[in-house]
């Protein structure tokens, strides 16, 4: 058995020091005719097991440069899951009190992970297609206590993009010798796409992106929004 074991030679100072830094690994089994080397990037491997803990941690540090977060304030965040497991995560390294607003329908393994991180949850009706209702009810709470909440905003925070730009794109690059071609993404709040594929194009502008969506709601190619089975992306 062949491991990797510099990254890990030594001890963490924290569990935020174990977000990012993932492994990346060829398939070696892909459909006949793929001739191009095709690698997979295991953000599993990352804290909470998702690449969300990446822009989560980087929303909070920069939140606290500029002063936005300060002790004392409370947390506030709407998710379908990932995010959410991940923004309760921060929160609770960081020691600030976290409430998630989401869709009542996602996941009980979801909910039952973020309660463990000491999240608060506020559920709104319907499933993942209806996160406009839980953003409504989001603005609600803010807008109830503007100067004791901060709201990181992962779809609109500039600082999603940045914390791949300045981690995801540059570990892909590493360990792929700077030979990367094309970059793939599932279509969440388009940070990771955006962040990583500014990186790689910066350095080689024929790096191709490719965004990946439901069939059932392929907004990004214009056809009509609707219900799907994979949480996480879309909408």
């Amino acid at each position: 058995m062949t491991t990797r074991w510099d990254a890990y030679r030594t001890a963490l100072p924290s569990i935020a020091h174990a977000v990012g830094r993932t492994p990346l690994v060829r398939l070696n089994r892909v459909p006949a005719g793929v001739t191009p080397a095709v690698y997979l990037k295991l953000e599993w491997y990352g804290a909470t097991g998702s690449l969300k803990d990446r822009i989560y941690l980087h929303m909070f540090e920069r939140a606290e440069a500029r002063g936005d977060l300060r002790a004392g304030m409370r947390v506030l965040e709407c998710s379908t899951g990932n995010a959410g497991i991940a923004c309760a995560f921060v929160a609770a390294v960081k020691g600030y009190p976290c409430t998630i607003v989401m869709p009542e329908g996602m996941s009980e393994e979801r909910k039952k992970i973020m309660r463990a991180y000491g999240a608060e949850l506020v559920f709104t009706p319907g499933g993942e297609s209806d996160v406009d209702l839980a953003l409504a009810r989001l603005r609600e709470l803010r807008d109830a206590d503007p100067r004791g909440v901060w709201v990181p905003g992962q779809f609109d925070n500039a600082d999603n993009v940045e914390a791949h730009y300045l981690t995801t794109g540059p570990e892909i690059r590493e360990q792929c010798d700077g030979r990367v071609g094309a970059f793939v993404a599932a279509q969440g709040s388009g940070g990771t796409l955006s962040g990583v594929g500014k990186f790689l194009r910066e350095r080689d502008a024929g790096v191709r992106l490719y965004a990946v969506e439901p069939d059932e709601c392929a907004l990004l190619a214009r056809r009509e929004w609707g219900p799907h089975g994979i949480e996480g992306i879309g909408d």
